[in-house]
């Protein structure tokens, strides 16, 4: 757990993956706090527009749209993480210390849980 502290950002991502795999509930407080210190991390939806039917000449006659969201390594751990560590993200989310950007993170993983979240891959 002392590697979410790193400098190294591949160093907490790695650490967060690891506790998340194990399902680390004690980790929990860390992860939100390696992601409260890192801008780069956050949950961004997109929206696409899905052709449903054609017409007979091939042109798009009906669509829905779709919401992709994706997230950021450290997110994406907490998320991995399920069920287990809804009640010690709320109890994060008591926290008065929390920045606007983390606890809005944390309020879409515990009130909106995403049923799909994709892992956003950090640029090389």
């Amino acid at each position: 757990m002392w590697k979410l502290g790193s400098g190294d950002r591949s160093a907490r991502v790695r650490a967060a993956e690891e506790l998340a795999e194990r399902r680390c509930i004690r980790a929990v407080p860390g992860i939100v706090h390696a992601i409260a210190e890192d801008p780069e991390e956050d949950i961004t939806v997109r929206k696409n527009r899905v052709v449903t039917q054609r017409c007979s000449r091939g042109s798009a006659r009906a669509w829905k749209t779709v919401e992709r969201a994706s997230a950021g390594p450290l997110v994406f751990a907490l998320w991995s993480m399920r069920e287990p560590a809804f009640p010690s993200l709320k109890r994060c989310l008591d926290d008065e210390r929390l920045d606007s950007r983390t606890r809005s993170i944390l309020t879409r993983l515990v009130f909106e849980r995403p049923t799909a979240l994709e892992r956003e891959v950090p640029p090389e």
